[in-house]
Protein backbone atom coordinates (compact mmCIF):
# COMPACT_ATOMS: atom_id res chain seq x y z
CA UNK A 1 0.00 0.00 0.00
CA UNK A 2 2.81 2.67 0.63
CA UNK A 3 4.33 1.50 -2.47
CA UNK A 4 1.36 2.14 -4.34
CA UNK A 5 0.94 5.69 -2.53
CA UNK A 6 4.75 6.64 -3.33
CA UNK A 7 3.91 5.80 -6.75
CA UNK A 8 1.03 8.07 -7.39
CA UNK A 9 3.08 11.12 -5.31
CA UNK A 10 5.65 10.53 -8.09
CA UNK A 11 3.18 10.56 -11.28
CA UNK A 12 1.58 13.81 -9.53
CA UNK A 13 4.38 15.51 -8.97
CA UNK A 14 5.72 14.62 -12.13
CA UNK A 15 2.62 15.86 -13.88
CA UNK A 16 3.21 19.17 -11.69
CA UNK A 17 6.42 19.35 -13.01
CA UNK A 18 5.89 18.84 -16.60
CA UNK A 19 3.20 21.62 -16.54
CA UNK A 20 5.99 23.82 -14.68
CA UNK A 21 9.01 23.35 -17.12
CA UNK A 22 6.33 23.58 -20.12
CA UNK A 23 5.48 27.48 -19.05
CA UNK A 24 1.72 27.08 -19.33
CA UNK A 25 1.44 29.98 -16.59
CA UNK A 26 3.33 32.05 -18.12
CA UNK A 27 1.17 32.82 -21.62
CA UNK A 28 -0.85 35.06 -20.01
CA UNK A 29 2.42 37.45 -19.62
CA UNK A 30 3.70 36.64 -22.86
CA UNK A 31 0.28 38.14 -24.46
CA UNK A 32 0.34 41.51 -22.17
CA UNK A 33 4.40 41.89 -22.89
CA UNK A 34 3.56 41.83 -26.41
CA UNK A 35 1.04 45.09 -26.64
CA UNK A 36 3.47 46.88 -23.54
CA UNK A 37 6.19 49.28 -23.40
CA UNK A 38 8.68 50.88 -20.86
CA UNK A 39 6.66 50.53 -17.26
CA UNK A 40 4.25 48.66 -18.89
CA UNK A 41 6.69 46.00 -19.40
CA UNK A 42 7.79 46.39 -15.79
CA UNK A 43 5.02 45.77 -14.60
CA UNK A 44 4.42 42.80 -16.20
CA UNK A 45 7.38 40.99 -15.44
CA UNK A 46 6.77 42.06 -11.69
CA UNK A 47 3.69 40.22 -11.98
CA UNK A 48 5.35 36.76 -13.56
CA UNK A 49 7.76 36.67 -10.87
CA UNK A 50 5.32 37.04 -7.96
CA UNK A 51 2.52 34.05 -9.97
CA UNK A 52 2.23 31.05 -8.06
CA UNK A 53 2.55 28.74 -11.17
CA UNK A 54 5.09 30.31 -13.68
CA UNK A 55 8.58 29.23 -12.51
CA UNK A 56 10.12 28.96 -16.29
CA UNK A 57 10.93 32.64 -18.21
CA UNK A 58 12.70 32.16 -21.05
CA UNK A 59 9.71 33.34 -23.76
CA UNK A 60 9.17 36.43 -21.72
CA UNK A 61 12.72 36.92 -21.60
CA UNK A 62 13.56 36.60 -25.48
CA UNK A 63 10.74 38.91 -26.07
CA UNK A 64 12.27 42.31 -28.07
CA UNK A 65 10.49 44.79 -26.31
CA UNK A 66 11.77 43.33 -22.80
CA UNK A 67 15.49 43.18 -24.28
CA UNK A 68 14.73 47.17 -24.58
CA UNK A 69 14.88 47.52 -21.12
CA UNK A 70 18.47 47.16 -21.41
CA UNK A 71 19.09 50.62 -22.36
CA UNK A 72 16.59 52.16 -19.75
CA UNK A 73 16.62 52.95 -16.39
CA UNK A 74 14.80 49.84 -15.91
CA UNK A 75 17.79 47.53 -16.73
CA UNK A 76 17.19 46.50 -13.25
CA UNK A 77 14.12 44.73 -13.87
CA UNK A 78 15.69 42.84 -16.74
CA UNK A 79 18.66 41.96 -14.97
CA UNK A 80 16.15 40.58 -11.79
CA UNK A 81 14.47 38.60 -14.80
CA UNK A 82 17.70 36.46 -16.21
CA UNK A 83 17.89 35.66 -12.66
CA UNK A 84 14.44 33.82 -12.07
CA UNK A 85 15.46 32.49 -15.27
CA UNK A 86 18.60 30.82 -15.24
CA UNK A 87 20.51 32.25 -12.19
CA UNK A 88 20.03 31.64 -8.45
CA UNK A 89 19.50 33.37 -4.78
CA UNK A 90 23.12 34.47 -4.35
CA UNK A 91 22.99 36.27 -7.97
CA UNK A 92 19.99 38.16 -6.98
CA UNK A 93 21.84 39.32 -3.81
CA UNK A 94 25.03 40.74 -5.49
CA UNK A 95 21.96 42.51 -7.48
CA UNK A 96 19.52 43.58 -4.51
CA UNK A 97 21.46 46.54 -3.74
CA UNK A 98 20.55 48.32 -7.31
CA UNK A 99 17.11 47.68 -7.23
CA UNK A 100 13.74 47.19 -5.07
CA UNK A 101 13.91 44.54 -2.70
CA UNK A 102 11.49 41.19 -3.86
CA UNK A 103 8.46 40.25 -2.32
CA UNK A 104 7.76 37.59 0.04
CA UNK A 105 6.69 35.31 -3.12
CA UNK A 106 9.62 36.02 -5.44
CA UNK A 107 12.09 35.45 -2.71
CA UNK A 108 10.47 32.44 -1.41
CA UNK A 109 10.05 30.99 -5.60
CA UNK A 110 13.65 32.63 -6.09
CA UNK A 111 14.96 30.15 -3.39
CA UNK A 112 12.57 27.06 -4.83
CA UNK A 113 14.66 27.26 -7.91
CA UNK A 114 17.76 27.62 -6.59
CA UNK A 115 17.20 24.39 -4.70
CA UNK A 116 16.28 22.87 -8.60
CA UNK A 117 19.70 24.13 -9.65
CA UNK A 118 21.34 22.45 -6.40
CA UNK A 119 19.81 19.32 -7.14
CA UNK A 120 21.36 19.40 -11.17
CA UNK A 121 25.31 19.16 -9.18
CA UNK A 122 23.76 16.25 -6.74
CA UNK A 123 20.91 14.94 -5.87
CA UNK A 124 21.67 14.39 -2.42
CA UNK A 125 22.26 18.19 -0.82
CA UNK A 126 23.03 18.57 3.00
CA UNK A 127 20.81 20.36 4.75
CA UNK A 128 24.06 22.86 5.87
CA UNK A 129 24.85 23.61 2.00
CA UNK A 130 20.81 24.71 1.43
CA UNK A 131 21.14 27.02 4.72
CA UNK A 132 24.12 28.75 3.33
CA UNK A 133 23.09 29.31 -0.50
CA UNK A 134 19.68 30.39 0.84
CA UNK A 135 20.87 32.07 3.15
CA UNK A 136 18.30 30.20 5.62
CA UNK A 137 19.22 30.42 9.38
CA UNK A 138 16.45 27.87 10.63
CA UNK A 139 15.65 24.60 9.91
CA UNK A 140 11.97 24.45 10.09
CA UNK A 141 12.02 27.73 7.78
CA UNK A 142 14.14 25.35 5.27
CA UNK A 143 12.01 22.15 5.39
CA UNK A 144 9.07 24.28 5.00
CA UNK A 145 10.47 25.77 2.04
CA UNK A 146 11.17 22.34 0.55
CA UNK A 147 7.53 20.69 1.69
CA UNK A 148 6.08 23.64 -0.05
CA UNK A 149 8.32 23.16 -3.33
CA UNK A 150 7.57 19.42 -3.53
CA UNK A 151 3.18 20.27 -3.22
CA UNK A 152 4.20 22.71 -6.40
CA UNK A 153 5.70 20.05 -8.56
CA UNK A 154 9.04 21.73 -8.28
CA UNK A 155 11.38 18.94 -7.09
CA UNK A 156 10.30 15.41 -6.12
CA UNK A 157 12.55 14.82 -3.40
CA UNK A 158 12.15 13.60 0.24
CA UNK A 159 13.55 14.95 3.66
CA UNK A 160 16.08 13.23 5.64
CA UNK A 161 16.00 14.52 8.66
CA UNK A 162 18.11 11.77 10.39
CA UNK A 163 20.77 12.53 8.29
CA UNK A 164 20.66 15.84 7.70
CA UNK A 165 19.89 15.74 3.98
CA UNK A 166 17.38 16.52 1.22
CA UNK A 167 17.29 13.56 -1.48
CA UNK A 168 16.06 14.21 -4.57
CA UNK A 169 14.50 12.34 -7.47
CA UNK A 170 14.00 14.77 -9.76
CA UNK A 171 12.78 18.47 -10.66
CA UNK A 172 11.35 20.50 -13.05
CA UNK A 173 13.54 22.07 -16.15
CA UNK A 174 14.58 25.56 -15.85
CA UNK A 175 15.84 27.83 -18.37
CA UNK A 176 19.51 27.68 -20.00
CA UNK A 177 21.75 30.65 -20.08
CA UNK A 178 22.68 31.72 -23.60
CA UNK A 179 26.47 30.80 -23.42
CA UNK A 180 25.31 26.82 -21.97
CA UNK A 181 23.52 26.18 -25.43
CA UNK A 182 27.11 26.16 -27.07
CA UNK A 183 28.54 24.13 -24.54
CA UNK A 184 25.28 21.21 -25.04
CA UNK A 185 26.25 21.45 -28.88
CA UNK A 186 29.09 20.70 -28.22
CA UNK A 187 28.36 17.76 -26.10
CA UNK A 188 25.66 16.81 -28.24
CA UNK A 189 28.11 16.95 -31.11
CA UNK A 190 30.74 14.91 -29.68
CA UNK A 191 28.26 12.14 -28.32
CA UNK A 192 27.05 12.09 -32.04
CA UNK A 193 30.47 11.83 -33.27
CA UNK A 194 31.49 8.75 -30.78
CA UNK A 195 27.80 7.25 -31.51
CA UNK A 196 28.71 7.03 -35.34
CA UNK A 197 32.07 5.59 -34.67
CA UNK A 198 30.98 2.67 -32.14
CA UNK A 199 28.04 1.96 -34.93
CA UNK A 200 30.58 1.41 -37.55
CA UNK A 201 32.59 -0.65 -35.11
CA UNK A 202 29.77 -3.19 -34.50
CA UNK A 203 28.70 -2.92 -38.57
CA UNK A 204 32.39 -4.52 -39.28
CA UNK A 205 31.72 -7.22 -36.25
CA UNK A 206 28.47 -8.33 -38.25
CA UNK A 207 29.71 -8.07 -41.52
CA UNK A 208 32.41 -10.21 -40.58
CA UNK A 209 30.16 -12.17 -38.44
CA UNK A 210 28.20 -12.73 -41.80
CA UNK A 211 31.00 -13.64 -44.04
CA UNK A 212 32.15 -16.17 -41.71
CA UNK A 213 28.69 -17.59 -41.41
CA UNK A 214 29.00 -18.04 -45.45
CA UNK A 215 32.36 -19.68 -45.26
CA UNK A 216 30.87 -22.24 -42.55
CA UNK A 217 27.92 -22.60 -45.07
CA UNK A 218 30.39 -23.29 -48.06
CA UNK A 219 32.06 -25.41 -45.79
CA UNK A 220 29.76 -27.30 -44.76
CA UNK A 221 28.13 -28.23 -48.20
CA UNK A 222 31.95 -29.49 -49.40
CA UNK A 223 31.30 -32.22 -46.88
CA UNK A 224 27.75 -32.86 -47.27
CA UNK A 225 28.54 -33.48 -50.59
CA UNK A 226 31.83 -36.14 -49.98
CA UNK A 227 30.08 -37.45 -47.26
CA UNK A 228 27.24 -38.28 -49.99
CA UNK A 229 30.16 -39.57 -52.51
CA UNK A 230 31.95 -41.91 -49.94
CA UNK A 231 28.05 -43.60 -49.19
CA UNK A 232 27.65 -44.34 -52.87
CA UNK A 233 30.79 -45.53 -53.27
CA UNK A 234 30.42 -48.35 -50.21
CA UNK A 235 26.82 -49.13 -51.23
CA UNK A 236 28.80 -50.26 -54.52
CA UNK A 237 31.61 -51.90 -53.03
CA UNK A 238 28.70 -53.77 -50.56
CA UNK A 239 27.11 -54.69 -53.97
CA UNK A 240 30.69 -56.89 -55.22
CA UNK A 241 30.60 -54.07 -58.17
CA UNK A 242 33.63 -53.89 -59.27
CA UNK A 243 35.35 -56.36 -57.00
CA UNK A 244 37.44 -57.68 -60.57
CA UNK A 245 39.52 -54.66 -59.92
CA UNK A 246 39.94 -54.34 -57.19
CA UNK A 247 43.17 -55.22 -55.09
CA UNK A 248 43.73 -55.08 -51.53
CA UNK A 249 47.70 -54.41 -51.62
CA UNK A 250 46.22 -50.88 -53.13
CA UNK A 251 45.03 -49.44 -49.49
CA UNK A 252 48.24 -49.84 -48.75
CA UNK A 253 49.61 -47.84 -51.52
CA UNK A 254 51.49 -51.11 -53.14
CA UNK A 255 51.62 -51.12 -57.12
CA UNK A 256 51.13 -54.96 -58.01
CA UNK A 257 52.36 -54.29 -61.53
CA UNK A 258 49.16 -55.67 -63.00
CA UNK A 259 48.71 -55.44 -66.56
CA UNK A 260 46.15 -52.61 -67.21
CA UNK A 261 46.62 -51.46 -63.94
CA UNK A 262 47.46 -47.97 -62.82
CA UNK A 263 48.85 -47.09 -58.91
CA UNK A 264 45.82 -45.36 -57.27
CA UNK A 265 43.07 -46.72 -59.96
CA UNK A 266 40.47 -49.35 -59.44
CA UNK A 267 37.71 -49.26 -56.96
CA UNK A 268 39.75 -48.06 -54.16
CA UNK A 269 41.47 -45.77 -55.55
CA UNK A 270 38.18 -44.01 -56.49
CA UNK A 271 36.96 -44.55 -52.92
CA UNK A 272 39.82 -42.13 -52.20
CA UNK A 273 39.17 -39.56 -54.92
CA UNK A 274 35.23 -39.40 -54.50
CA UNK A 275 36.76 -38.54 -50.46
CA UNK A 276 38.90 -35.45 -52.34
CA UNK A 277 42.37 -37.45 -51.51
CA UNK A 278 44.38 -36.76 -54.89
CA UNK A 279 47.74 -37.65 -52.69
CA UNK A 280 49.11 -39.63 -50.04
CA UNK A 281 46.46 -40.88 -47.75
CA UNK A 282 46.39 -42.90 -44.37
CA UNK A 283 45.70 -46.37 -46.37
CA UNK A 284 46.13 -48.03 -42.50
CA UNK A 285 43.28 -46.06 -41.55
CA UNK A 286 40.47 -47.27 -44.58
CA UNK A 287 42.68 -50.93 -44.20
CA UNK A 288 41.15 -50.81 -40.45
CA UNK A 289 37.71 -50.26 -41.72
CA UNK A 290 37.59 -51.74 -45.28
CA UNK A 291 40.11 -54.74 -45.04
CA UNK A 292 38.56 -57.43 -42.57
CA UNK A 293 35.06 -57.30 -45.32
CA UNK A 294 37.14 -57.24 -48.66
CA UNK A 295 39.13 -59.74 -47.47
CA UNK A 296 36.33 -62.21 -46.56
CA UNK A 297 35.20 -61.70 -50.03
CA UNK A 298 38.12 -62.70 -51.76
CA UNK A 299 38.09 -66.02 -49.80
CA UNK A 300 35.06 -66.88 -50.85
CA UNK A 301 35.47 -66.30 -53.85
CA UNK A 302 38.59 -68.14 -53.98
CA UNK A 303 36.83 -71.08 -52.87
CA UNK A 304 34.10 -71.15 -55.58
Amino acid sequence: IEEKKHEKTLTKSSTMSEELTGGYGLVPFIHQAKTSKGKLVVGVINQALSAQNVYVFGELLAMPNVQQLAETEDKYTLDLLKIFAYGQYRDYKELSTKGTPLTANQEKKLKQLTIVSLAGVSKVIPYSVLLQQLEISELRELEDLIIDAISLGVITAQLDQEKGRLEVESTMGRDLKPEAMENILVTLTNFTNQAEVLLRGIQEKIDHANTMQKEEVRRKEDFDKKVENMKANVKVMGSGADMADFDPMDIHGEDRNRKGRKKGGGFSGNIMKSFGFGGAVDHASIHSQFGHNVHGRLDKDKRK
